[in-house]
């Protein structure tokens, strides 16, 4: 019983101690396309990456469909919304919404 023990514990303390190799890939902002926050960066995801991003804040939110299509080519399909932004006594409308198409070309790497 005692051995059985043995042997189970050396075999999870092998398996935490290999070594792990993950790809560390860039971040995706609020705006739904790589870079910090709501600032865009000139990073590209790995060719062929598709993302969803729902981001809310405050009265603002957002959610992006990303692609990456070719490795220096991305494209990007948001829709925006925004409650309550201006609210005008004669109109009963309270949130405003807006579409919005990118595409990103990397130049230079």
């Amino acid at each position: 019983m005692k051995r059985s023990k043995y042997l189970v514990l050396c075999g999870l303390c092998g398996m935490v101690a290999l070594p792990v190799q993950a790809e560390m890939r860039p971040s995706l902002g609020f705006s739904g396309v790589t870079g910090l926050i709501d600032m865009p960066s000139g990073e590209q995801q790995s060719d062929g990456t598709l993302s969803v991003v729902k981001s809310q804040f405050g009265p603002i939110g957002r959610t992006t469909l990303t692609f990456q299509i070719t490795p220096q080519l991305s494209g990007s399909f948001r829709y925006s919304s925004v409650k309550d932004w201006f609210v005008d006594p004669s109109d009963d409308i309270t949130t405003y919404s807006d579409r919005s198409f990118d595409l990103r070309y990397q130049l230079t790497s």
